[in-house]
């Protein structure tokens, strides 16, 4: 619903990908930005599921390992998670822009966050903008975990 909607292209929205599905996912799109909605442990692993259904945690070095290998392309990295915040920081390493949150947050402030970022980058606000205004309206859903959101820039 966005003035710059046409600018945009989604791409491979899958709902759901299992860890094999992650590779081919990056080498079969272009995407510039890449969203992981899902569930984080508080060591900072994110959950992934596999092939049987059981729960595989995967630890921030291996998914930032994978990132370096798109640092060219991707420009933003959304981990929408619960504990995320030490993922984020070692995709940060590769990565120009990366959200994590720094604690647990609700399915509706995450949900708000990622509606106030993408309605600001649709309307031409760049990524830390576009940070602000998600984090403003998740504080608008919760205002306790107005806070939990936190941007990290590429570390050099």
């Amino acid at each position: 619903k966005s003035r710059q909607r046409d600018s945009f292209k989604l791409e491979l929205p899958e709902l759901s990908l299992r860890p094999r599905d992650i590779t081919r996912a990056f080498l079969e799109t272009n995407a510039s930005i890449i969203h992981f909605s899902g569930h984080g442990g508080a060591g900072g692993q994110l959950f992934f599921e596999t092939e049987d259904g059981s729960t595989l945690l995967v630890e921030p070095d291996i998914l930032a390992d994978l990132f370096k290998q798109f640092s060219k392309r991707i420009k933003c990295v959304i981990l929408n998670a619960c504990y995320s915040e030490k993922q984020a920081e070692a995709i940060s390493h590769y990565i120009d822009y990366v959200v994590g949150m720094n604690q647990a947050i609700s399915d509706n402030a995450a949900i708000a966050f990622s509606i106030g970022f993408y309605q600001a980058i649709g309307a031409g606000k760049n990524i830390e903008e576009a940070f602000e205004l998600g984090k403003i309206q998740s504080g608008l859903q919760s205002a306790l975990e107005y806070q939990t959101p936190v941007l990290l820039k590429r570390q050099q």
